[in-house]
């Protein structure tokens, strides 16, 4: 009897399926694809963290922007995106990175594409202060989420409808993900990869990519008392006097000391008025007890805990022209 061609074609296709399953399911776990929004002053590490992480998954990983033209990342990093938001196809995963998001998280097609999007996505994952614009697209109200170390406040003052958690490395509320700053998003995609294919998957990938993924492990960045100083201080500083080094940062969720070695000609008593007053326009501190060489404060943080601080400025002893300044916090 002669077999139809059709009959013949289906069974050679299941014969080969079964001769090679991991081909087939490498086949279908390429189909998957992850879009990653990028915009000028976009934190370079928050999306090319989880680009890695997803390219080597094994996903087709493309970036998106309002335009075609080349976006400024931060460290010098020119990006230029692969579509536009008239041209991307529909992702299975959406990551919304952080950076200067200022200008982003105001931009209504920015917020409408992003709605569209994670509409149609499977999962939605902010990085950093990203969890802002997805705030501003709707995205969060009602769910809990997190943000950098330095930035957790800030959501709670700026979202009163999200659920801000500082003791996570990555909230996943099912379909939207959010982490903390920097490598977290290398986390978060982790997790993503964990939650679409399982932990060994996940495993497997952190191990190509030399990483060392330990979800479990306690690091709580959220937590440290690190948190109510300014981020990149010691840039900050670089205004009004040169930092030569950076001589200690260590502590824990209860106190921190961070000493730098500053090379100045001003006067010290001008330099700690300096120093104070960036101190004071961050998080709660608020107006210092000032004296000739060092400065203090008394601040409840935004869950009403009290904390005392302090700016010291010393002689860095046979170091001519340099001085010590040794900002100190303590929990009550």
């Amino acid at each position: 009897m002669k077999v139809p061609f059709s009959r013949l074609l289906i069974a050679g296709l299941l014969a080969a399926m079964l001769a090679n399953p991991q081909a087939t399911a490498a086949s279908e776990i390429a189909t998957r694809k992850v879009a990653i929004l990028v915009f000028d002053k976009v934190e370079n590490i928050d999306f090319t963290g989880p680009a890695q992480v997803f390219h080597v998954a094994g996903y087709e990983t493309f970036t998106v922007a309002a335009a075609a033209a080349p976006v400024q990342a931060s460290a010098g990093l020119t990006v230029v995106p692969r579509y536009t938001f008239a041209n991307a196809p529909h992702a299975d995963v959406l990551v919304v990175p952080g950076g200067d998001v200022d200008d982003t998280m105001m931009d209504s097609a920015t917020l409408s594409w992003i709605e569209q999007e994670a509409a149609r996505s499977q999962h939605v994952m902010s990085v950093c202060n990203g969890a802002f614009v997805l705030t501003h697209a709707g995205l969060l109200d009602g769910l809990p989420a997190t943000t950098t170390r330095g930035n957790v406040a800030a959501l709670k003052h700026h979202s009163p409808a999200v659920h801000v958690v500082r003791d996570q490395r990555v909230v996943d509320t099912g379909r939207i993900i959010t982490t903390g700053g920097f490598s977290a998003g290398i986390d978060g995609a982790l997790h993503v990869v964990a939650r679409l294919e399982g932990d060994a998957k996940a495993r497997y990938v952190a191990q190509m990519l030399e990483y060392d993924w330990r979800p479990d492990a306690g690091y709580r960045p959220g937590t440290e008392a690190l948190r109510h100083l300014p981020m990149f201080l010691d840039q900050k500083l670089g205004a009004f006097a040169k930092v030569h080094k950076i001589i200690e940062s260590s502590g824990d969720a209860d106190h921190w000391t961070i000493s730098f070695l500053l090379g100045t000609e001003q006067l010290r008593t001008s330099t700690l008025k300096q120093i104070a007053s960036l101190l004071s326009s961050y998080g709660n501190w608020g107006e210092p007890n000032l004296r000739l060489d060092a400065a203090h404060w008394t601040f409840r943080d935004d869950e009403g805990r009290p904390w005392t601080s302090s700016a010291r400025l010393d002689s860095a002893g046979h170091m001519a022209g340099e001085t010590v300044l040794t900002i100190s916090l303590r929990a009550k």
